[in-house]
């Protein structure tokens, strides 16, 4: 068990973005390229070395991570490793929740774990001829487990096998939750889709509106677009009519030898193999999108109850977005540290240096007044009624912020 540091601090919301931004600019030693988002992280210390490969908020919304080295489960005071007696290895992956609160993931080994009352046991077993190396988790609408394996298998909630289906002749695809709550796959090569939805399987063909499929593609859906992972061509979808059109290619899903997509609420993530992510707004374009955080590698994206956007990484803790419209400082005071801030409803934040430079931060840009400083800054002054800004560098100046 670790203790976290001022662990009075964190809160649910953990910090407001304000501090968040504060704390940036004042003490960053971070040289961002992009103006990615503001961030912080937590759990740096108590993850380092670790592999975190998932993570999801349960119901009481403590934390849950899917590690290396097994469960751990934090509840904003201290961490503590889930020990699971029945498991035949130490790494868990991919994290899916019912209606009730159980909590599913599973491990290299072909085993299913439950999670209830903090507690870790074992709900199932992938038989010889359901074991894959790739498995997927999916609570279905009727809250039965569907997994996405060799074969796919449903399990209802006492882990009791209600149905199969083979798919040992094909590579599936991972699992896509529709607007329905209905669980798509692709199977590769073939122009349907094998959806469960109401306790039963069925067929859905799709129709092509332009481009076409090979013998070996594997379609990976999500949102409103599907991108064939193995020529990576990508498509628009109708989840309605089943219709597909072909896109003109984007480089951003050609980076790495495979894609792992996430969403958050109308944003799409793109990760892979090499460090970083490009977040995508709502619809995708020809454009160049930048990769943010790439001294990271992210291996998982999620969005709490809070609306903060989680980036579990390797080694380094998650990254915590609280809002993905506030931009980092692309500027570091690693040389110049901040002594003085003073707050302006037009000018936006003035800062003062310890090298005795006057800036200003508005509309995401960091913009310098003064560098003829002599000493440090140590307070600026003013007044919502005046338009004059006096500080001291070395000599008492006033800067006027009209003129």
């Amino acid at each position: 068990m670790v203790t976290i540091k001022n662990a009075q601090n964190i809160s649910s919301n953990f910090v407001s973005t304000k501090v968040i931004l504060l704390f940036v600019i004042c003490f960053s030693f971070i040289n961002t390229k992009a103006q990615q988002p503001a961030h912080f992280i937590f759990g740096e210390e108590q993850f380092r070395g670790v592999q975190i490969y998932d993570v999801i908020q349960d119901k009481d919304l403590n934390y849950w991570f899917a590690t290396n080295e097994g469960l751990y489960y934090f509840d904003y005071y201290y961490y503590n490793k889930i020990e699971c007696d029945e498991a035949k290895g130490s790494s868990v992956f991919n994290f899916t929740m019912n209606r009730e609160g159980t909590i599913y993931c599973h491990n290299l080994n072909n085993q299913i774990f439950q999670i209830k009352n903090k507690s870790c046991s074992l709900f199932y077993e992938l038989k010889a001829d359901e074991s894959s190396s790739d498995i997927s988790l999916t609570v279905a609408d009727d809250d039965n487990l569907v997994i996405g394996a060799k074969q796919i298998v449903v399990l209802n909630k006492n882990g009791k096998k209600v149905l199969q289906y083979p798919a040992s002749l094909y590579y599936l695809s991972s699992a896509f939750l529709t607007k329905n709550n209905g669980i798509q796959f692709h199977l590769s090569g073939i122009d349907s889709v094998l959806v469960y939805e109401k306790g039963v399987f069925k067929k859905n063909k799709l129709h092509f509106l332009s481009g076409s499929l090979n013998t070996e593609s594997v379609l990976k859906f999500f949102s409103n677009y599907a991108l064939d992972l193995r020529t990576k061509e990508l498509y628009s979808f109708n989840a309605s009519t089943f219709e597909l059109n072909q896109l003109p290619k984007n480089a951003i899903f050609e980076r790495s030898q495979s894609e792992r997509i996430y969403e958050t609420e109308g944003i799409i993530w793109v990760t892979g193999t090499l460090p970083g992510t490009a977040l995508i707004d709502k619809k995708i374009t020809t454009e160049n999108y930048p990769i943010y955080y790439g001294d990271y590698f992210i291996s998982d994206i999620y969005k709490d109850k809070e609306g903060n956007i989680l980036l579990s990484t390797f080694d380094k803790g998650v990254i915590v977005i609280p809002d993905t419209k506030v931009p980092d400082v692309s500027h570091t005071f690693k040389e110049d540290p901040a002594n003085a801030l003073y707050s302006d409803s037009l000018f936006g934040l003035m800062i003062g240096t310890s090298k005795g430079t006057l800036m200003n931060y508005l509309n995401n840009k960091l913009f310098t007044i003064n560098t003829e400083g002599k000493r440090p800054i140590e307070a600026i002054y003013g007044n919502h009624t005046s338009n004059l800004i006096v500080f001291d560098n070395g000599s008492i100046k006033v800067y006027n912020k009209k003129t």
